[in-house]
């Protein structure tokens, strides 16, 4: 019985090795795998324990002050600034890294169409839940100030991506991290958050940024 609880357990210490194994062990231990269907299969594993404990613990979250008269407001600023950082890191490429700018629209044209609703699909929506919705909600009481709980989402959202194997990806991974959760605190709601990560997402790969992002899960498609 003890063993079922603990998942919903608040104690500091028993968080704190959640918070180790979920966000950099399991990192960690998928570097040496190159099977993108096996490294998917871990996120949704990951990500269905994260739905449990949601679902069975009452936490009150930023999603439930969301004002949805405010929706369309937010989606406008939302894709302004998509348009502005795509333009931003199209000069970046165009000055530093030219040989790859349209990388995928250029050289693996239907993987990069594919990419359009399995991005959002597979890759946003658990992610998002995993290092926003969960982890601003499961580490509230460990973690009270919510700028400390933006600190690990960054961090651990860019450890992620050493998935990668260059520096590149897990910077840019930072710098949306930050915009992340500016826009989950702000807006309250996961549902833009979303939205917004898949947007800007699919702009990085078109423009050429994928480059860094190209993985084994990029060859299931």
């Amino acid at each position: 019985m003890r063993l079922f609880t603990l998942p919903f357990s608040q104690n500091k210490y028993y968080l704190i090795c959640e918070i180790i194994f979920i966000f950099f062990l399991i990192p960690i231990l998928l570097l040496p795998i190159t099977k993108g269907n096996f490294i998917l299969l871990i996120l949704m594993c990951v990500c269905c324990f994260c739905l449990f404990v949601l679902l069975k613990i009452d936490f009150r979250g930023l999603d439930k002050q969301f004002e949805y008269k405010i929706f369309f407001i937010a989606i406008k600023t939302i894709v302004i600034r998509c348009v502005v950082i795509a333009i931003v890191l199209f000069i970046i490429l165009l000055l530093f890294y030219s040989e790859i700018l349209f990388f995928h629209p250029l050289n693996a044209k239907s993987q990069w169409l594919q990419l359009f609703w399995l991005y959002p699909l597979f890759s946003v929506i658990p992610q998002e839940l995993l290092f926003r919705t969960f982890l601003f909600k499961r580490y509230q009481i460990l973690l009270p100030n919510i700028n400390h709980r933006v600190v690990l989402s960054c961090i651990a959202f860019s450890f992620l991506h050493i998935i990668f194997l260059n520096w590149e990806a897990v910077v840019l991974s930072f710098l949306a991290s930050i915009i992340f959760c500016r826009t989950y605190i702000i807006f309250k709601s996961i549902l833009l958050v979303i939205i917004e990560h898949s947007i800007l997402g699919l702009l990085t790969y078109s423009v050429g940024f994928g480059y860094f992002f190209d993985s084994a899960f990029i060859n299931l498609l």
